[in-house]
């Protein structure tokens, strides 16, 4: 045998070291769930703390499009306030008493550290070893310095975090509390918050190698590390979170500057973000890989599979991939037993795992400054049953800590949008032995699929309910849009029966389109408060209150679900927003 150099024996002991030091860390990190698990035993369980029925709107929040420019930021701050105030101002008039507001730790920080710009725009599995290494190294480097700064109470520059914009809207939401409270005589309602917590799925820590990748013999990045900075980082914006707005907040220590959260929700629709990019149509890097094997809340029926044998041969087809039609017997996998892959599994388990931790945080915090605040779940598009199913499969203490259970039960079975039965014949088959394809059709996008998930929260069994066991209802996002011919859709034929008009506006000549206010009317009419109530749903906002500005017709972005102008001047017909108040009034009980 050659004898080893002295300068190799060097760089031999380098990477001994380095090797060792990893391991230390990869063992702390790999205990420190467990540790902080066990302290979870110690906080009670998730409760109700409050039974308030709650109705209103999910809201624009301070990142909204705004129709007009500002001098500078003092100006556009105070526009801010004024409109929080006419936010809360015109809820109230439509008796509703909550709104929910989008918020996100990278706002406040000013950068988002799990995303890497360089890569941003390639899927993960398309990038080399050396690419991923590097990318990693800068992910970690960030979200290592994003949790520090945080932990001081600053930004990633270093300033003070930028809670400005929701600070002067939810000041505005307060001024408007504070002039009913003191008069009894306007007969109005204060006006709460509904905290949503958003995110951009951080793909590159959720498909991190799990081998460690060591470009330098003193640098290290492994999966685990990754995944623990992450989720610290959440767990101390969440607390930081409620101690600001936390409605009763009050420590020895700390007390809730601009007390208007009855509620903080966790992360929205992570069964349509969450999801690896072969899963996607929408938004998907790459969207023709695998492309008859999307997940259920994708658009085009005919790429979500009947079964989950591999190698589907697909074909192009205008708008859409179709399977191949081979002369074979059809296979069709219950979504019960349906078997996605084990990358998809991994991204359910990183989510519920994150879902566990973050929602025991906001629970010990709430129970720390004896808040009134509920902890609400994350909220599923329509009523997609099967995540919560795999998240709590994936880990049974998912939804342990949470009070409410979020849905969005937007309506549009067999994607028609045009369909007006909100309560129908309910199919016959149970919806755990269909298959992905038909339960997307025909179960998911019904409005009155709540039932089944009603069922399970009646459930007594944990097990039997999936963790979701006597927690009631909340419809965090239901609407019904308009869709007119404009530049977001001009390239779809005018035959098509999607198109939804406002009464106001005139349809164009041959055009199948519906009347938007007339399925409303039908909502109204089919879905009374008592068969929510009967179902278990303490809250039901509407999305969404005011359109933001710049659109050709107000479908350019979800703007289509208003009932407002950016100028407040009414979008849906008066005597049909007449109707939901007293919908609202009614569901409240008054």
């Amino acid at each position: 045998m050659a004898l080893l150099t002295p300068s190799f024996r060097r760089r031999e002991t380098r990477w001994a070291l380095g090797l060792a030091l990893l391991g230390l860390c990869l063992l702390a990190f790999f205990f420190v769930p467990v540790n902080a698990r066990r302290g979870e035993r110690e906080v009670s369980p998730a409760t109700t703390p409050q039974t308030e029925r709650y109705v209103g709107f999910s809201v624009f929040g301070p990142d909204w499009p705004m129709e007009r420019d500002f001098a500078d930021e003092r100006e556009r701050l105070v526009y801010i306030e004024e409109q929080g105030y006419l936010v809360a101002q015109h809820t109230s008039r439509l008796s509703g008493n909550l709104v929910r507001v989008p918020i996100s730790v990278w706002d406040v920080l000013g950068q988002n550290a799990a995303v890497d710009p360089d890569s941003a725009a390639t899927p993960v599995y398309q990038l080399d070893d050396a690419a991923v290494s590097a990318t990693l190294e800068k992910v970690q480097a960030a979200l290592d310095a994003s949790l520090t700064a945080l932990n001081k109470g600053q930004d990633v520059a270093g300033n003070p975090l930028r809670w400005h914009g929701w600070d002067a809207f939810f000041s505005g939401i307060q001024r408007y509390n504070t002039e009913v409270t003191a008069n009894v005589s306007l007969q109005s309602q204060p006006v709460f918050v509904d905290l949503l917590l958003t995110e951009l799925t951080p793909t590159l820590i959720i498909e991190a190698p799990a081998t460690v990748i060591m470009p330098q013999p003193t640098s290290y990045v492994a999966g685990g590390r990754l995944w623990g900075a992450y989720r610290q980082l959440h767990i101390t914006f969440i607390r930081k979170l409620i101690q600001r707005y936390g409605r009763g907040y009050a420590t020895t220590d700390v007390h809730a500057q601009i007390p208007v959260a009855a509620a903080v929700e966790m992360f929205n629709e992570p069964d349509y973000n969450w999801l690896p990019d072969e899963a996607k149509i929408e938004k998907a890097l790459n969207p023709d890989a695998y492309p008859c094997d999307k997940y259920i809340t994708q658009l085009h029926l005919p790429q979500i599979p009947e079964n989950d044998l591999p190698v589907k041969g697909c074909v192009r087809r205008p708008f859409f991939y179709q399977e191949q039609d081979l002369g074979l017997p059809s296979v069709h996998t219950p979504l019960r037993d349906f078997r996605w892959g084990r990358k998809f599994d991994k991204y359910v388990a990183t989510f519920a795992d994150l879902h566990e931790h973050t929602s025991f945080a906001a629970r010990d915090e709430i129970q720390r400054g004896g808040a009134d605040m509920a902890v609400v779940s994350s909220a599923v598009t329509h009523v997609n049953i099967d995540w919560f199913v795999r998240m709590f499969r994936a880990n049974p203490n998912a939804f342990r800590y949470v009070d409410k259970i979020a849905i969005h039960p937007y309506h549009w079975p067999r994607h028609d949008i045009h369909d007006m039965h909100f309560i129908g014949q309910q199919p016959e088959k149970d919806w755990r032995l269909v298959d992905p394809r038909e339960f997307a059709r025909d179960y998911f996008k019904r409005f009155d699929f709540i039932q089944q998930l009603a069922e399970l929260v009646a459930q007594p069994d944990l097990g039997k309910s999936y963790g979701l066991s006597g927690k009631p209802l909340w419809i965090t996002e239901f609407g019904i849009p308009t869709k007119k011919l404009g530049k977001a859709n001009a390239g779809l034929p005018r035959d098509w029966k999607i198109f939804i008009y406002d009464r106001a506006s005139p349809i164009p000549e041959g055009m199948p389109a519906l009347v938007w206010e007339e399925k409303w009317e039908a909502f109204l009419n089919q879905v009374s408060t008592d068969f929510l109530r009967q179902r278990h749903v303490e809250t039901f906002l509407i999305y969404t209150l005011r359109e933001s500005a710049g659109n050709e017709t107000n479908d350019d972005n979800h703007s289509n679900f208003a009932l407002y102008r950016p100028d407040w001047s009414c979008r849906l017909a008066p005597d049909v927003l007449s109707r939901l108040t007293d919908f609202f009034l009614s569901f409240r009980g008054e």
